[in-house]
């Protein structure tokens, strides 16, 4: 779906009209106002990075809209683009880019805004080795959505990857376990060895470290059972759906809560 901003011009006409007869008596003057603070046409507010961070910030929390979230990233990026070499700004564009294309069907959109993100990224600095582990979790993340799009070009790239989501395993609690799951689903999608790093034993690891240390969320869940059906345990993969579907009627997580349900649907679909 495309972003932009809509805006709608409202043009109004007057017409005035005039007597065809000279006026009988001299014509009264026509007296303007002073102009007044009330009077005065506001002058358009111009705003620095960090106001525009600041709102951005505001509308992204859980059970944000897709909407608000695509707002988010318009406002990070815009941001990102005044001040590019401050870090934190940088860093919740890459933040805010990867909760929006969470929300996403289209491989090719979420690389569009995965890209931006790894901009903001790459023009504040934070890339290579001393990359700290939560900033190489959102790297890794948007890398891996570009690479989607990418297929065979992208298989040399994995192993860059790994050492991405390995990294960010010093930093578990980001986004409630997100470093294991991200590893995870990486051994569980990566071609196995020797044309790969793909591993399900090591992906049923981390996804069982992620779902053991942060239960409550329901992502953990439902990445944990895709694993779990790759490895003929339909039944265990069915409670962890019902587990994953419960913690989302119990706690709104809006955009992200739909695309979510849509994906338990699916997995569901490959146990029957």
């Amino acid at each position: 779906m495309g972003n932009g901003r809509i805006l709608a011009v409202l043009t109004a006409m007057s017409l005035l009209s005039g007597c065809a007869t000279a006026p009988t008596s001299p014509p009264v003057a026509v007296v303007t106002p002073a102009e007044t603070p009330e009077t005065k046409e506001a002058a358009p507010e111009i705003k620095n990075a960090q106001s525009l961070a600041d709102e951005a910030k505001a509308l992204v929390k859980q059970g944000s809209s897709q909407a608000d979230l695509a707002k988010a990233v318009m406002l990070s990026n815009e941001a990102a683009a005044l001040e590019p070499s401050d870090t934190a700004i940088a860093l919740q564009h890459a933040r805010h880019a990867l909760a929006y294309t969470q929300t996403m069907t289209d491989i090719d959109q979420q690389a569009q805004i995965a890209e931006a993100g790894l901009r903001s990224m790459d023009a504040s600095g934070l890339s290579g080795e001393t990359l700290e582990p939560v900033a190489a979790y959102y790297r890794g993340a948007l890398t891996g959505l570009v690479m989607q799009v990418q297929g065979l070009a992208a298989a040399g790239k994995l192993p860059e990857l790994e050492t991405l989501f390995k990294k960010s395993t010093q930093a578990p609690a980001t986004e409630s376990g997100g470093p294991w799951r991200a590893l995870g689903m990486l051994y569980l999608k990566a071609p196995a060895w020797p044309t790969g790093i793909g591993d399900l034993e090591l992906a049923l690891e981390n996804l069982e470290q992620a779902t053991s240390s942060y239960p409550n969320h329901p992502y953990n869940h439902i990445c944990l059972a895709r694993a779990l059906v790759e490895d003929g345990e339909p039944e265990r993969a069915a409670e962890e759906l019902n587990q994953g579907e419960s913690l989302l009627k119990t706690t709104a997580w809006g955009g992200l809560g739909a695309a979510w349900q849509q994906e338990i649907a699916e997995i569901r679909r490959s146990l029957n």
